[in-house]
């Protein structure tokens, strides 16, 4: 690859005079090696059989800006090691997957959470709510996400699950680690006392997808709390979701952990505190994950208001929700409520244990000085009696 030899040529003759030529410098090596990878990608395109790059075809007729600003080229080359045929098919996979999931009509507009683009309303909810959810990096900078059944909208299906992946990769992959060192991705399969069903049609698909179809690495940890009586449920629980899993992805991006404490997990991992869910001993909570989401759609509101004008339907305004989709955000709004309410409980309770546990601490030392205090004074009054 050309434009491979050519960054680490470049590098070792960059201006040095100061940081703003050094920046400016990087730009223009930045914008080389993404000019390069798409002229190389593209003629490896054009080799592929024509079912294969149809789809990307169509793109590219439809929707050139969409191409330009959602799937960089570069980011394929760096997904696979600087294998530029390896490249070209799995960006022509990614627009074969987009248009079956997404469908004709919705395939080729901008992936955003306006509700104008790709994503539909429900799509959108179905983000917002926390599947999958976007967590703070690792200690190691490392992108992570994470996948926790809980926070299903009861209606949604598959695809709209699906839709929320797509759009969260497309996140991701606009931080070069995801290419490189990958994403973390935890899923979390199981909670002390509750054991919730899979959807089997977005585990058949899901693996595939991250596997074949994305621009980014990634690792995936299935969490698993053991449930008292519930040994054959969690079973066919990690055989229905890890079997596939390891299938579509291999061993050396799939672990399983099965543990009443994930401590030591998450530590390894490099997941602080602030990453790790509340539910499992930690301080994140899935209201920081909608706030994101709220703050995404103001930028990309703005990003892409010259996009949005070209593609959604001049009939519905960009804030107009119609009156089930006022009230399927209501409905999402006040479950947020309820689970912040159950997290505020949760810490209350954990807040009275912690202080149930240092107040008996503090009777124990308390008990012990004064033990020792009555020992004393028995010495005192023997050595008083021994001096009459």
């Amino acid at each position: 690859f050309e434009g491979r030899a050519a960054s680490g040529a470049a590098v070792g003759v960059a201006p040095s005079s100061s940081s703003s030529e050094a920046a400016s410098y990087d730009v223009a090596l930045l914008a080389e090696l993404r000019g390069r990878s798409r002229t190389h990608v593209k003629d490896a395109i054009r080799l592929l059989p024509e079912q294969k790059r149809a789809a990307f075809m169509e793109a590219e007729q439809r929707s050139p800006e969409i191409i330009e600003a959602e799937t960089d080229p570069l980011q394929f080359v760096r997904r696979c090691q600087y294998d530029i045929g390896m490249a070209a098919e799995r960006l022509c996979l990614y627009w074969t997957e987009r248009k079956r999931i997404f469908g004709e009509a919705k395939a080729f507009l901008p992936l955003v959470l306006t509700g104008e683009g790709a994503l539909s309303t429900d799509d959108v909810l179905t983000l917002q709510a926390g599947f999958p959810a976007l967590l703070p990096k690792t200690v190691h900078g490392k992108p992570a996400i994470l996948f926790d059944r809980r926070n299903w909208i009861p209606n949604a299906t598959f695809k709209n699950k699906l839709k929320s992946c797509m759009y969260l990769a497309n996140i991701l992959a606009q931080d070069d680690m995801a290419q490189t060192e990958g994403v973390l991705i935890i899923v979390l399969l199981s909670t002390p006392g509750r054991v919730v069903d899979l959807d089997q049609d977005f585990i058949r698909n899901v693996f595939p997808l991250f596997a074949n179809a994305l621009p980014i690495k990634f690792t995936m940890h299935f969490l698993a709390i053991p449930n008292s009586g519930k040994y054959q449920a969690m079973q066919d629980l990690m055989t229905a979701a890890v079997v596939p899993a390891l299938d579509a992805l291999g061993e050396e991006s799939v672990d399983v952990h099965v543990e009443d404490d994930f401590s030591e997990t998450f530590h390894t991992l490099g997941l602080t505190a602030a990453a790790i869910p509340l539910s499992i001993g930690g301080d994140w909570k899935v209201e920081e994950h909608f706030k994101w989401c709220q703050e995404q759609e103001k930028k990309e509101r703005e990003k892409y208001k010259w996009l949005l004008s070209q593609h959604f339907s001049p009939t519905k305004k960009p804030q107009e929700l119609s009156q089930a989709e006022k009230e399927e955000k209501r409905k999402l709004v006040h479950r947020l409520h309820s689970r912040r309410k159950r997290e505020r409980q949760r810490q209350q309770v954990v807040d009275l244990e912690n202080g149930g546990a240092e107040l008996q601490q503090a009777h124990k030392t308390l008990k012990t000085e004064n033990e020792h205090l009555h020992s004393l004074l028995s010495q005192a009054k023997a050595l008083v009696e021994t001096l009459k």
